[in-house]
């Protein structure tokens, strides 16, 4: 017998109020009450982060709820009138724990709409023989208008004592699926939605050799890119950007480190519409990571810098930000976009004609991890606090390069040394994106300071300065922290993992 109540049922054919009367024994009959309309949307970020995470996010008009889905004490509501089916981040609703609840689950990404789905639902009692109310219930008629999908469904919920009455009726219904909540009910009308992985995992078959894997890592970050498309044109958030560059950058890195694959010409004029739209996606994203790290710049100087001229510095940060966006629209809404994509559409699906050589694919990959791993250490090994800033970034290129590399060919090798090895690279990593993000942000800061300068504004100059101060200090820290960093990552235990994947001595 069910012992999970309320009952959701959701028929598997059409039915209405007649059959499903019909379908009871005669001594029982339904009293109806009141019926309204509900028009309900289901919400959750691009890479539904909110689903794996065990929340649900849904809106009935323009009352919102979340809740954990495996803690009935977790539960939020909040009201937001002006909806529709705009994209929302968490900054959108009114402060409080609903919001707060919300952007720790969501962080920076917006919450995107389902279909609507159209309840029409009428409320009714379940009666016996005696005229007893048995249980409480309610019909509905559902409808996604977007998905041309129409259903039917009954929730039912027994009184005390007569659950097992109730269950006997249950079973004389139409035949339905049973789920364990409305809202999973609902949620089972939707269209299934495409599955979103920022960073692929790619299978390879390792007889084929390494220039179909090539062809499948570009297939791969190619559809990614494909997949941001919409969002970054709405900009919704500031994500749908960041994955689309660095699905590109991951191509044009393939492109140039497994080589020689594809005649020059082709590989060429791949890798030329690549840094083509890194001219545009580049400046917004700079833009973007300093606007989202407002309030960290306004705590990194003292709070009188932090006034009038702060304010001025990000509202050209802001404008700034709008020029660059609308310039990056209109490249991809352009004739030119759209011959770009033509051109990898083409190159893709023509590959073998453009192919030069193919390497057996294992020894290929090992030979290149091999090689760029020996390279940093090498490199890394000269670095010193007095190097010049321009070696950190060459070293932060490398290790950025191993990193693609590790990731492109994870599946290869057992998977505890790859989460090893790119666990150490990380730590590595940080040091060097964290410098080098000092540095350009001091280019930036300089930038603004010579306008500010030539302005004669005050407020602003002294704000920018102070900043530049600081970043500076943080930059050099950097560097003196860095000698700890490099002998964790050359050390034996890690010279044994790589070791471990690519065979030989380091």
């Amino acid at each position: 017998m069910n012992t999970e109540w309320p009952a959701v049922l959701l028929f598997k054919t059409a039915a209405d109020k007649a059959k499903l009367e019909k379908k009871i024994p005669s001594a029982y009959r339904f009293r109806w009450f009141h019926a309204e309309t509900a028009h309900i949307r289901f919400w959750d970020t691009f890479d539904r982060r909110l689903e794996k995470k065990k929340y649900t996010l849904y809106s009935s008009d323009h009352i919102f709820t979340l809740y954990h889905t495996e803690d009935s004490g977790r539960e939020w509501g909040v009201s937001l009138k002006k909806t529709g089916d705009t994209p929302l981040l968490a900054g959108a609703f009114p402060d409080g724990n609903f919001r707060r609840e919300l952007a720790t689950v969501a962080g920076i990404r917006a919450v995107l709409p389902s279909p609507e789905i159209v309840k029409h639902s009428s409320a009714f009692s379940i009666l016996n023989e005696d005229q007893k109310t048995i249980a409480r219930a309610s019909w509905m008629v559902l409808s996604v208008k977007e998905a041309d999908i129409s259903a039917s469904a009954v929730v039912v919920q027994p009184l005390r004592g007569y659950e097992s009455e109730t269950e006997y009726l249950i079973r004389r219904l139409p035949p339905s699926a049973r789920h364990q909540s409305v809202e999973g009910m609902l949620t089972s009308l939707l269209p299934a939605h495409e599955p979103y992985i920022s960073r692929p995992r790619l299978e390879f078959d390792v007889n084929e050799g390494m220039a179909p894997a090539l062809r499948k890592i570009l297939i791969a970050h190619f559809k990614v890119m494909r997949q941001n498309e919409r969002g970054l044109l709405g900009n919704w958030d500031t994500e749908f950007l960041h994955d689309f560059r660095v699905a590109g950058r991951r191509m044009r890195s393939a492109l140039s480190l497994i080589k020689p694959i594809l005649h020059p010409g082709a590989k060429q004029e791949l890798v030329l519409t690549l840094k083509r739209l890194g001219r545009f996606t580049g400046p917004v994203r700079d833009l973007d990571v300093y606007l989202l790290a407002r309030a960290d710049f306004e705590k990194m100087i003292p709070a009188e810098m932090a006034g009038q001229g702060f304010r001025k510095f990000f509202g050209r940060l802001t404008a700034d930000h709008r020029r660059k966006f609308l310039a990056l629209k209109a490249f991809l809404e352009s004739r030119e976009y759209q011959v770009i994509l033509n051109t990898w559409d083409g190159y893709l699906k023509s590959w073998e004609k453009h192919v030069i050589n193919d390497p057996d694919l294992r020894e290929m990959a090992a030979s290149l991890l091999k090689k760029h791993f020996k390279k940093i250490l090498k490199d890394g090994g000269r670095l010193k606090p007095s190097s010049p800033d321009e070696q950190f970034h060459d070293l932060r290129i490398e290790a950025k390069k191993l990193r693609y590399l590790l990731e492109f060919f994870s599946t290869l090798y057992p998977q505890d040394i790859i989460q090893n090895t790119v666990r150490q690279l990380k730590t590595f990593q940080d040091n060097l994106g964290a410098f080098n993000d000092y540095s350009v942000q001091i280019e930036m800061l300089r930038g603004f300071l010579q306008s500010a300068e030539k302005k004669n504004d005050q407020d602003q100059v002294k704000t920018l300065s102070a900043l530049i101060a600081v970043s500076y200090q943080g930059k050099e820290v950097l560097k003196k922290e860095y000698h700890a960093i490099y002998k964790a990552f050359s050390g034996e235990r890690n010279r044994l993992l790589y070791q471990q994947l690519f065979g030989g001595g380091v």
